[in-house]
C-alpha cells in the first residue's frame, strides 16, 4: 500500500476550479503549525484515541477503515494501533504529502519506530465527494468534520447553489479561486475597521489627499486602486474630485455601494456629497476589460508589511499625472531577538517527538523546522535590538511613478550593514516608509508645516508610532555571531509569486573589517585597507512573504528606548564607556 493515490479528478478542470475555490481552506490545513495546534489539544486528541481504542474489538480490529479529512494522520495511526486491517486516509490538502513522509519512513527505515504502520494505510489525495476511482466499501468511518459549531467542515457536496454568469466562466473561476483567500480577507468589515482605526495611516492619507487638492484632486479624474472601504475615494471627493473610479475586486465593493446608494436615495443622508461622484469597478486592476478614461491622479494603498506585498499598475495614469503615494522605501536591518527565535524553535521541536501516543513524529521534524523558519513574523519589536549602525540600515526606494511591472516582479535590495555591537543576529527586520510627492518630485507639504520642504510622509519603523502594518521579522534558521566592527554585505531578492506576494531570498556575507575604536574616544578608525577584508561566514535562506504568522509579545511600554545594550546581551566599546 505504498504511495499516494492521485485521483483522476485531480486533473479534471472542474476539479481545479473547485480546488481553487477552496484554496484558502485547504491551504490552512496544509501547515504543520496548524496541525500542531490540534495535536496539542490534549482533550481532543485523547478523546479520539480513547474512542478508537474502545471501538477496537467491535469496529476497528481486522476491519476496513476510512479516515475522512485525515490531516496529520493521527486518527489513521490510532486505527492501526487498534488493529485495523487497512485504512484509507482521505486528505485533499498538501498534508497528504507530509503524512506520506511518515509512511515512507515506516516502510523503508529499518530503525523506524513506526514500522507497525507498514502496508496498513493508503492515502487518497482528494476530497471525499470527488473520488471517482473505485474504493471498496468500508466497515468504519472515522473523521473530524467539526468546527466551532460542529459542522463548519462538511463531508458531502452541497447542491443547488445558483452561480452568476461570471461565476460560471471556468477561466474566471480558476483565477478568482486562486486569489480567493486574498480577496476574502479584504471583504470583511472587521479587517477594514482595523485599517480605518489606524490613525497614523488614515490621517496621513487624509492629509496627503487634502494637500494635493488644488493641484491634483480638485476638478480632476481620480482612480482609487484597491479601494477597500472606499475611504480614500471619499477623501478625494471631499477635496473636490470631479469623478472617482473606485477599483475593488472583493465583496467590499458591494459594501461600498451601500454607502453610495444611501448618498443617492436617502434625503437625510450625511453622505450626499458623494452623490454621482464615484463609479465602482468590481474587478482587479489588471483584468479590467471595459474602457476607462485616463485619469489625472491615482491614489492607492499598494502596501503590505514590506511595502510591496500588494501590487499596483499605473497604465491609466495620464502623462505628468500624480501618484499618491509617490515613493516607498523598504527598510531592512539586522536584529537580535533571542526570545522570538527560542520560542519559534521550541514550537518546531514538537515534531521531534518519537513517542507521541506511540507514534514517531520525527520524520517530519525537518519539514516543521523549514515551515516555521520560512514564515515571516509580523509584530512590533524593540528598536534597541537593531545591531547595525543606524546610518547603514538598508533603505531601498521604490518610485511609484517610474517602476515597471517587470521591476515590481523581481527586485534586488542591496545590503551593507556595519555592525556596532558584539552579539547574536537572530533575524532581519523589515518595515517601510512612504512619501507623497508630485510627479516632478515637488513635495506635498502640509498646510500648517513650518518646513516648506518637508513632505507628507509615513513611517512604519520600530521607533515611530505603531500602525496596523507593524513590522516584520525574518528569522534566520542559524543565527549569526557578530562582533563589533564587522560588516554584513549581500542582497535580498524579492520575486513575485502566484499568491500576490513574494518569495524572499537572502544572500549575505559576514566580513571582517578590522575596524577598532581609538583609545579613549568613540571614533572608529579603519586599520586595514579594504583589500584585507575577508569573508567569515556566508548565509543563504528564504522566506515566503504570504505565509505570515503573528507575534504580539513586544510591548513598547515594557521597555525604555534609553535602555542599555547589555539588557539585550549586546556589547560595544562605545556603550561600555562609563564617562
Amino acid at each position: 500500500m505504498e504511495g499516494i493515490i492521485h485521483t483522476e479528478s485531480d486533473s479534471n478542470p472542474a476539479n481545479e476550479q473547485i480546488e481553487g475555490k477552496d484554496s484558502s481552506y485547504f491551504h490552512y490545513y496544509a501547515h504543520l503549525q496548524h496541525q500542531q495546534n490540534m495535536l496539542q489539544d490534549f482533550v481532543r486528541t485523547n478523546t479520539y484515541k480513547n474512542a478508537i481504542s474502545n471501538l477496537g474489538n467491535v469496529a476497528i480490529k481486522d476491519k476496513i477503515v476510512m479516515d475522512v479529512g485525515s490531516g496529520s494522520g493521527i486518527l489513521s495511526y490510532f486505527a492501526v494501533q487498534s488493529g485495523a486491517k487497512r485504512v484509507y486516509a482521505i486528505e485533499a490538502s498538501e498534508m497528504a504529502d507530509k503524512m506520506q513522509v511518515i509512511l515512507s519512513d515506516a516502510s523503508s527505515n529499518p530503525q523506524s519506530r513506526n514500522k507497525f504502520l507498514k502496508d496498513k494505510i493508503q492515502i487518497v489525495k482528494n476530497k471525499i465527494e470527488e473520488i471517482e476511482q473505485h474504493l471498496e466499501m468500508v466497515d468504519t468511518i472515522i473523521s473530524e468534520p467539526i468546527g466551532v459549531l460542529l459542522v463548519h467542515e462538511r463531508m458531502i457536496k452541497m447542491e443547488g447553489i445558483i452561480h452568476t454568469e461570471s461565476d460560471s466562466n471556468p477561466a474566471n473561476e480558476q483565477i478568482e479561486g486562486k486569489d480567493s483567500s486574498y480577496f476574502h480577507y479584504y471583504a470583511h468589515l472587521q479587517h477594514q475597521q482595523n485599517m480605518l482605526q489606524d490613525f497614523v495611516r488614515t490621517n496621513t492619507y487624509k492629509n496627503a489627499i487634502s494637500n494635493l487638492g488644488n493641484v491634483a484632486i480638485k476638478d480632476k479624474i481620480v482612480m482609487d486602486v484597491g479601494s477597500g472601504s472606499g475611504i480614500l475615494s471619499y477623501f478625494a471627493v471631499q477635496s473636490g474630485a470631479k469623478r472617482v473610479y473606485a477599483i475593488e475586486a472583493s465583496e467590499m465593493a458591494d459594501k461600498m455601494q451601500v454607502i453610495l446608494s444611501d448618498a443617492s436615495s436617502n434625503p437625510q443622508s450625511r453622505n450626499k456629497f458623494l452623490k454621482d461622484k464615484i463609479q465602482i469597478v468590481k474587478n482587479k486592476i489588471e483584468e479590467i476589460e471595459q474602457h476607462l478614461e485616463m485619469v489625472d491622479t491615482i491614489i492607492s494603498e499598494p502596501i503590505g508589511v514590506l511595502l510591496v506585498h500588494e501590487r499596483m499598475v499605473n497604465k491609466y495614469l495620464k502623462p505628468n499625472g500624480t501618484m499618491a503615494p509617490s515613493l516607498g522605501t523598504i527598510c531592512l536591518a539586522p536584529i537580535t531577538d533571542s526570545s522570538l527565535w527560542g520560542e519559534t524553535m521550541q514550537k518546531a521541536r514538537f515534531w521531534q517527538q518519537q513517542n507521541y501516543y506511540s507514534i514517531d513524529l520525527s520524520p517530519l521534524a525537518r519539514d516543521a523546522f523549514s515551515e516555521y523558519f520560512t514564515s515571516p513574523v509580523v509584530g512590533c519589536f524593540n528598536p534597541n535590538s537593531i545591531i547595525s549602525s543606524l546610518d547603514t540600515i538598508t533603505r531601498y526606494d521604490v518610485d511609484f511613478y517610474t517602476i515597471s511591472m517587470d521591476q515590481i516582479k523581481h527586485m534586488t535590495v542591496p545590503i551593507c550593514w556595519d555592525i556596532k555591537y558584539t552579539g547574536v543576529m537572530h533575524a532581519v527586520a523589515g518595515w517601510f516608509d512612504l512619501e507623497f510627492n508630485l510627479c516632478d518630485q515637488v513635495p506635498v507639504v502640509p498646510s500648517d508645516s513650518s518646513n516648506e520642504n518637508q513632505p507628507v510622509a509615513l513611517s512604519t519603523g520600530p521607533s515611530s508610532p505603531p500602525t496596523h502594518w507593524q513590522q516584520v521579522r525574518f528569522l534566520l534558521p542559524d543565527p549569526i555571531a557578530v562582533n563589533y566592527g564587522q560588516r554584513i554585505l549581500g542582497k535580498l531578492s524579492m520575486i513575485a509569486n502566484s499568491h500576490r506576494s513574494y518569495d524572499l531570498h537572502l544572500d549575505i556575507n559576514l566580513i571582517e573589517q578590522r575596524i577598532y575604536p581609538t583609545n579613549n574616544t568613540n571614533h572608529i578608525v579603519e586599520v586595514a585597507n579594504a583589500g584585507s577584508s575577508n569573508v567569515i561566514r556566508t548565509v543563504k535562506c528564504s522566506w515566503k512573504l504570504q505565509e505570515q504568522i503573528y507575534n504580539y509579545s513586544y510591548n513598547s511600554n515594557d521597555y525604555h528606548y534609553d535602555s542599555k545594550p547589555e539588557a539585550l546581551n549586546l556589547y560595544s566599546p562605545e556603550s561600555n564607556n562609563l564617562n
